[in-house]
Formats: C-alpha cells, structure tokens, sequence
C-alpha cells in the first residue's frame, strides 16, 4: 500500500507546480510580449594617440577584405555565437568591423555604422561627421581586463582620424557592467528610448520614432 503523502510534502509539491506554471506564464509573456529599454549615449572623437593594451593589436576590417580578414572576423562571430550572413551585407553597407586581435583570435569586438541606424524601430537621425557603434562582444576569457572600454576609445580615434567628430550607441539600462564600461570610456548619457517587440516580429516604438541628438 502506498503512503500517503504528508501535508508538508503536498505543499512542497503545489508550490512547485505553480512556480512551473508561473515560469511558463512569464516565458509566454516574453515571446508575446517584450520591452526594451536603452540608454542612448554619445561622445566626440578625441585627437590622441592610439593606445593598444599589452599582447593586443586594433584589427579593422571594412569595405572589400581579403580572404584572410573575412576569415577573422568570421571566426570572431561564430565565436560569440553571431551569424556569419550578417558580415558581408555590413560590409556592403560600409559598416566597419573593430576589435583587438590576441594570437590568431579575436578577443574583443564590435562594429560601427555611418547611416540607417535603428535603435529597434527607432530611427537615429543622421549628421555629418556622425557614427554609430554596435554588436559588440568580448569572449568570456578575456573579460574583467577592460577591453570594451579601450576599444570604444581606440575606436573614437581611428575614425576620429578620417575625420568623424562624433559616435552615437547604445546599451540595455539592464546591463550594469556595459553601461558603466561605455561611460568610463568618454561617453555621456543622452536620452532614453523603448519600444515593445510583438511576437518576435513587430517592433513599436513607445515614444518618438525619430531620434536626433543634436535636439536633446
């Protein structure tokens, strides 16, 4: 004969069952519906010198590269778990690719843009001289060493060099460890943007669907 279960044990297990159910629940709400909030930021391009941390090297990639530079940069988004489809139409775009090379990997990436910026379904209005980062990434051995941020200022002036004079980008308010790395790296909080992501599929914006810096 079967024991029968204790009050305690059937407690347990209901509120067991309703953390699963509640998990289901959030985990439907997510996919139905989501909101993302960021923090806008922006800075100006340093005339400096371009400063590499120990045992890397600043690797940019842009326009047409050779069989060898798409290779690492194909490298450094497998790594990261990034589709290789997006690289070739950046380039077609113009994007550039950033990141510091140690050995034969990537340890640290990200990219710049210099028109069609979108935060979500938010347009970013565009300015001569204006650049935008994005999709940035370090691989979890390398981090705690501070290579975002030394990127973000390597970045300011390599394309402050070509003559850009400043960089819009962005972060989730969510992520602390980003948001802080970006300011230490010169750059000052701007504005905040959201819009609601329907079902995966459709973008909304909650607020101005234009976005210009220089009227904030």
């Amino acid at each position: 004969m079967r024991p029968m279960a204790t009050g305690k044990a059937m407690a347990t297990g209901r509120a067991s069952a309703t953390d699963q159910a509640m998990r289901i629940v959030r985990g439907l709400q997510w996919r139905v519906a989501r909101r993302s909030r960021l923090l806008v930021v922006r800075c100006t391009c340093p005339d400096a010198d371009l400063v590499c941390p120990d045992g890397f090297r600043l690797v940019r990639v842009r326009g047409n590269p050779s069989a060898q530079d798409r290779a690492l940069v194909d490298a450094a988004m497998r790594a990261v778990g990034e589709s290789v489809d997006l690289v070739a139409p950046r380039f077609a775009h113009g994007d550039d690719f950033f990141g510091w090379q140690a050995g034969n990997e990537i340890a640290s990436f990200g990219w710049v843009m210099y028109r069609d910026r979108r935060f979500g379904p938010i347009r970013v209005a565009e300015a001569p001289g204006r650049a935008f980062t994005f999709n940035f990434h370090t691989l979890n051995a390398y981090r705690g060493r501070g290579l975002y941020q030394d990127l973000l200022h390597a970045i300011r002036v390599s394309i402050g060099r070509d003559g850009m004079k400043e960089i819009v980008g962005d972060v989730d308010i969510r992520n602390g460890t980003s948001s802080r790395a970006i300011q230490r790296a010169g750059f000052a909080p701007l504005t905040h943007v959201s819009y609601l992501t329907l079902l995966d599929r459709w973008e909304l914006p909650l607020g101005r669907p234009l976005l210009d810096p220089d009227r904030l």
